[in-house]
């Protein structure tokens, strides 16, 4: 069976629903409003401890993240440039 993670944006607790619910469900711990962040395998093992394992898709974060440090990195040439030509 398919499950969803879902994070609480009260709390910040993360919960796992089966897809089937994946609408107008809240927080187990203190009823707040949850935001997807991603499919999730549950296992179970001897001792009757769920695991999870959420995969998330950060494609869109590491090219924002790639292009900041670019960005860092030319705005300190330009830093020592200007030092440069006023010293």
């Amino acid at each position: 069976m398919k499950h969803i993670a879902f994070k609480c944006c009260e709390c910040g607790v993360i919960n796992v629903y089966e897809s089937y619910r994946g609408d107008g469900n809240s927080c187990m711990r203190c009823g707040g409003t949850l935001n997807p962040i991603g499919d999730c395998v549950v296992h179970c093992n001897s001792k009757n401890v769920l695991v999870y394992k959420i995969s998330i898709d950060t494609t869109d974060i590491d090219r924002a993240l790639k292009k900041i440090n670019c960005l860092n990195d030319r705005m300190n040439e330009a830093v020592i440039r200007m030092g440069i030509l006023n010293g």
